[in-house]
C-alpha cells in the first residue's frame, strides 16, 4: 500500500516538483505564500517544519539503502531523488491506471523500483550532467510498465524530452507507441502539461524538426516532447537531424533528455569487426546521444549479455573515412568522437514480479537444485508446462537449410501429432479458462519453427487446412475422441499438481471447446505479411499466430496459452528472448503448454541458471559498473552467450 502522508507534506513534495527546487526552499515558499495570504507563521511554521523533518527522514532511510542491490559507485553517487516520495502529478495518474489493470500489490512494486531507477539517473537540476545504465528485466516480464513509471517520475521531476528507441520492426514499435500514448502521454497530459508527440502509431518520425524547436521554445516547464522511434538508421537520422537543429539554437542547454532504448541489447550494441569502425544503428545513437546537453541514456533488456559486454573505453574516439577531392578511391580521415554506450553508471537487476513465470518455473535450474530426504529432486519447477516434439517431427516441420535446398530437399510440412495435440489443446484451454471467467479474453497460440519468412506461409497453408477441418468435423466421433482423450490425460496430470483444483468433465467442456474453434484465425505475422496482429479488448481475439523474428523479441501475444517452438540458436540472448511463452498468466497458468524437442528443452534449462547467476552477479558487483565487470557462465556444449560480432 502506498505511504500516508500528511497535507503538509505534499504541499512541499508538489512544491519542490513544480518549481524544481529543494524541499527546504518548497517549505520556505509554502510558508511565505501563506504568510502573503494573512495566516500567522507562528501558526503555520511549526507544522510545515514537522513535515519537512519527516521527509528529510524519509529520504535519509530512502538514501541509505536505495542502491544496495545496484551495480554504482555508492561512495561518490549524487543521491537527489527520493524514491519513497508519495505520487506527484503525473505518475498518481499512471498509477490509478495501472491499479486498475494489476491491483495494488503489482503498481506498489513498480512504483518502488521505477523510484529507484529514476534516482540513477542524471539530476535534471544539474547542467551539463549526464548519466548511462542498464536495468535488467525478465522476458516478458512487465519491463514497459517498469519504464513507463520512469518516464512519468522524469516529467514530473523536470525532464523534457523524452525519446524510446523500441526495437527493430514495425509491429513492436507500434505496438509500444499505442501502449505509451495510452499509459505515459495521456497521464502526463492530465497532469497539466502539454506533450507534443514527435511520432504516432501509423507513423515514425521526420526530418521535419518544426515541432521538436517550437516545443522546445515554450517557456517554462510546460511542453514536453516525446518520440517512439524504430532502431532503423533511417529514423534515427531523422531524429538526429532534429535534435541538431535544436542544439544550433541552443534549445537542449535547459531541455534534460531521456532516452530509453528497450530491447537495448538488439541492434544497438557495435556489431562492426575494425576496432575504429562502428556498426550503423549504433553510431547512430551514438551521435543522438552526443546531442544530449543534460539527461541520461538507459538501456532495458531481459537479456544484458552483449550490453555487459560492451567496450567500456569505447567513449574514446570513433574514426571515419569519407571521399575526399581528388584522386580516385583516395580518402579523407576524420577524427570524430562520439561517447559509447556502455551502462557506466549504473546497472540495476529488477526483482522477479510476483506471479511471474520464467525460465526457472518451466525448465528448472540445475545449478542450484537440490535433494530431499526421499531424494526427490528440486529444481524450481513448479509449472507442468513442457511436452516433447519427437525428433521425427522436427525433421518433418523444421525447413530444410539451404544447403540441403541446393541438394534438392523440398519443406513440405504436415500436421504431425505433436502439433495436432498442441492445436487440440489451444482450442480446449481456451474454452476452459473462458468458462473459469465467465467472459471472453485474448487467446492465442504460438508456432514458431523458422526465421525463414517463406515457410511461415507454407506452414500456415498446413495449419489452415486442419483447423478448418476441425471446423467442419468437430462433432465425428474421430475428433471428439482425440480430443477428449488429450483433455482427460492433461486433466489427470493438472491434478497430480493440484489436487485441490477441480476441472470440468469433456461433456460439459465440449460445447464450449466448439465455440473456440469456430472463433480460431490464423494469422501470419511477418515482414511479409499484409495482415497485422492486432489485439481489440472490445473484440477478444481467438489467434493462432505463426511467424519468425517480429514474434522472437518484444512483441506481446495476448493470453498466449499454447506453444509450439523448433527455432534453434547458438546464443543465450536469441533463445531466451523467443521464448514468449514467459510471463504472466493470472487464474490460467495450469493451463500452459510449451511443446518443444528435449535438446531445446536442456538448453533452456541451462539459461535458467545463468539468468539467475546474471541478476546475483549484478547485485554483488557494487561498484562502478566501468571498473568491475559482471561475469557470464559459458555452456559446456555449443551455445555461446551472444553472436560473435
Amino acid at each position: 500500500m502506498a505511504e500516508k502522508i500528511s497535507q503538509p507534506e505534499q504541499q512541499i513534495y508538489d512544491t519542490a516538483a513544480r518549481e524544481l527546487i529543494s524541499y527546504e526552499d518548497a517549505c520556505r515558499q509554502v510558508i511565505d505564500g501563506m504568510v502573503v495570504a494573512g495566516i500567522r507563521e507562528e501558526e503555520i511554521g511549526p507544522v510545515y517544519e514537522k513535515a519537512l523533518r519527516s521527509i528529510q527522514e524519509r529520504e535519509a532511510a530512502n538514501a541509505k539503502g536505495e542502491f544496495d542491490e545496484v551495480a554504482t559507485s555508492k561512495e561518490d553517487y549524487h543521491h537527489w531523488y527520493d524514491a519513497s516520495k508519495p505520487d506527484t502529478a503525473a505518475w498518481s495518474h499512471l498509477r490509478r491506471k495501472l491499479t486498475e489493470k494489476i491491483g495494488e500489490d503489482g503498481t506498489s512494486t513498480i512504483h518502488q523500483e521505477s523510484g529507484k531507477v529514476v534516482g540513477l539517473l542524471a539530476d535534471p537540476a544539474m547542467k551539463k550532467l549526464t548519466h548511462k545504465g542498464l536495468v535488467v528485466g525478465y522476458v516478458q516480464s512487465g519491463k514497459t510498465a517498469n519504464f513507463s513509471a520512469v518516464i512519468t517520475k522524469a516529467v514530473d521531476e523536470g525532464y523534457r524530452f523524452i525519446i524510446v528507441l523500441a526495437g527493430m520492426y514495425n509491429s513492436l514499435r507500434r505496438q509500444t507507441q499505442e501502449r505509451l500514448n495510452s499509459d505515459v502521454v495521456a497521464t502526463i497530459q492530465s497532469a497539466g502539461k502539454h506533450v507534443c508527440t514527435l511520432t504516432s502509431i501509423e507513423g515514425d518520425i521526420s526530418s521535419d524538426a518544426d515541432h521538436l524547436l517550437n516545443a522546445l521554445r515554450t517557456k517554462g516547464n510546460v511542453s514536453v516532447v516525446f518520440a517512439v522511434v524504430k532502431k532503423h538508421s533511417g529514423r534515427l537520422k531523422n531524429l538526429l537531424k532534429q535534435m541538431e537543429a535544436a542544439n544550433r539554437e541552443g534549445l537542449l542547454d535547459d531541455a534534460p533528455v531521456l532516452i530509453v532504448d528497450d530491447e537495448s541489447d538488439q541492434a544497438t550494441p557495435n556489431t562492426a569487426k575494425e576496432d575504429q569502425k562502428c556498426s550503423g544503428i549504433n553510431l547512430c545513437i551514438r551521435k543522438i546521444w552526443d546531442q544530449v546537453q543534460q539527461g541520461s541514456y538507459v538501456a532495458y533488456t531481459a537479456t544484458p549479455f552483449a550490453n555487459v559486454l560492451m567496450d567500456p573505453n569505447d567513449d574514446e574516439r570513433y574514426t571515419e573515412y569519407v571521399d575526399s577531392e581528388g584522386p580516385e578511391d583516395s580518402e579523407e580521415e576524420i577524427i570524430e568522437h562520439y561517447p559509447g554506450l556502455y551502462p557506466s553508471d549504473f546497472i540495476y537487476a529488477l526483482e522477479r514480479p510476483k506471479g511471474y513465470i520464467g525460465a526457472s518455473r518451466i525448465f528448472g535450474t540445475p545449478l542450484w537444485a537440490t535433494e530431499d530426504e526421499d531424494g526427490a529432486l528440486d529444481d524450481g519447477v513448479d509449472i507442468d508446462a513442457l511436452r516433447d516434439i519427437e525428433d521425427w517431427e522436427a525433421d518433418i516441420l523444421r525447413p530444410p537449410t539451404p544447403k540441403e535446398e541446393r541438394a534438392g530437399k523440398k519443406y513440405e510440412p504436415e500436421m504431425v501429432p505433436s502439433l495436432q495435440d498442441a492445436v487440440h489443446w489451444f482450442m480446449i484451454a481456451t474454452a476452459l479458462r473462458r468458462l473459469r471467467t465467465g467472459k471472453k479474453q485474448h487467446s492465442s497460440m504460438l508456432i514458431h519453427f523458422s526465421y525463414r519468412v517463406q515457410t511461415h506461409f507454407e506452414a500456415t497453408d498446413v495449419i489452415e487446412e486442419y483447423i478448418d477441418e476441425l471446423k467442419k468435423a468437430y462433432d465425428t466421433p474421430e475428433i471428439n475422441e482425440a480430443m477428449q482423450n488429450l483433455y482427460e490425460h492433461e486433466v489427470a496430470r493438472m491434478q497430480v499438481t493440484r489436487p485441490d483444483e477441480s476441472y470440468p468433465a469433456w461433456d460439459e467442456l465440449k460445447l464450449a471447446v466448439g465455440q473456440a474453434i469456430r472463433e480460431t484465425k490464423c494469422i501470419v505475422d511477418n515482414g511479409s505479411s499484409e495482415e497485422r496482429l492486432e489485439y481489440d479488448d472490445a473484440a477478444p481475439a481467438t489467434y493462432v499466430v505463426i511467424g519468425g523474428n517480429t514474434l522472437a523479441r518484444g512483441l506481446t501475444l495476448e493470453g498466449l496459452i499454447s506453444s509450439y517452438y523448433l527455432r534453434t540458436s547458438k546464443t543465450y540472448d536469441a533463445l531466451l528472448q523467443m521464448g514468449r511463452w514467459f510471463g504472466f498468466r493470472p487464474g490460467y497458468d495450469d493451463l500452459i503448454r510449451l511443446w518443444t524437442t528435449r535438446d531445446l528443452q536442456d538448453d533452456y534449462r541451462h539459461l535458467a541458471g545463468v539468468e539467475d547467476e546474471i541478476r546475483e552477479e549484478i547485485r554483488a558487483v557494487g561498484s562502478t559498473p566501468k571498473s568491475v565487470g559482471v561475469k557470464i557462465r559459458t555452456h559446456p556444449g555449443s551455445l555461446q552467450v551472444t553472436a560473435r560480432n
